[in-house]
């Protein structure tokens, strides 16, 4: 990843990544008029479009007949570039998010990133079986008021949205719902992905996603990235033509 590629560019090397890897090609979801790629990859104010998808982030996707998802806009230093990864390998979802920067984040990003780590260990805290997933999503909601980020906690204005994860397994959205109004209870065996995130108008998405198993204990992560801002530093053009040398086996 470089300053100047698209985020098609990022989106098109993830998709071989994943298809490589044994991605089925389609995540599937139950939601009446909704659609999910393998990924969003979201740069900057890319991060903060309000889309139809249900979901804290959107992006503008390469045509109105798609709109979400990575565009032709160019990432650049300094700015958020958030990638939500989804992948589907023998009809099993995994969904996992990380906010990758070229640089430096400003600290009112980093500050609010950290929140979001914050809001996982607390979940991961609490969370045990037969505790009920509005319980959760109002811990997650205090700890983001707490911090200042209450106003950008999982979207904004007309795209904010009333969840704080989900649950995953054959679909990418399956119950339970980590929500204010939810009616459900966390149960042995289940696996529920968390997402805490802040959108900030005109500026981007940051936050982490992972995915957990509910066990006898509480949760067990089974998404293992290292929960941090990932820092991207620009190739040497040694490490950029290897990068072409691609092995499909």
């Amino acid at each position: 990843m470089r300053e100047g590629m698209t985020e098609l560019e990022i989106d098109g090397w993830l998709a071989l990544i994943a298809r490589r890897e044994g991605h089925m090609g389609i995540l599937r979801m139950r939601g009446w008029n909704q659609e999910m790629t393998h990924a969003h990859v979201l740069s900057g104010e890319s991060g903060s479009e309000i889309s139809f998808l249900n979901s804290p982030h959107g992006g503008t996707g390469n045509t109105p007949a798609m709109a979400q998802g990575a565009g032709n806009r160019r990432v650049r230093k300094n700015e958020p570039i958030g990638i939500d990864y989804g992948v589907a390998v023998n009809g099993y979802t995994g969904d996992q998010f990380r906010t990758l920067v070229i640089g430096n984040l400003s600290k009112t990003l980093e500050r609010a990133h950290d929140c979001s780590r914050d809001i996982h260990r607390l979940l991961v805290r609490e969370a045990k079986p037969g505790g009920r997933c509005s319980d959760l999503y109002n811990l997650a909601v205090e700890e983001a008021t707490n911090k200042g980020y209450s106003d950008f906690f999982m979207g904004h204005g007309d795209g904010k949205t009333r969840f704080v994860g989900h649950g995953i397994g054959l679909e990418i959205d399956e119950y339970p719902t980590i929500a204010s109004r939810s009616e459900d209870k966390i149960e042995v065996g289940m696996v529920i992905a968390i997402e805490p995130k802040f959108i900030f108008p005109g500026k981007g998405v940051v936050g982490l996603e992972d995915d957990y198993l509910v066990t006898p204990s509480g949760l067990e992560r089974l998404t293992l990235t290292d929960q941090v801002l990932l820092q991207v530093h620009a190739p040497t053009q040694q490490r950029r033509r290897r990068s072409s040398e691609i092995n499909f086996k």
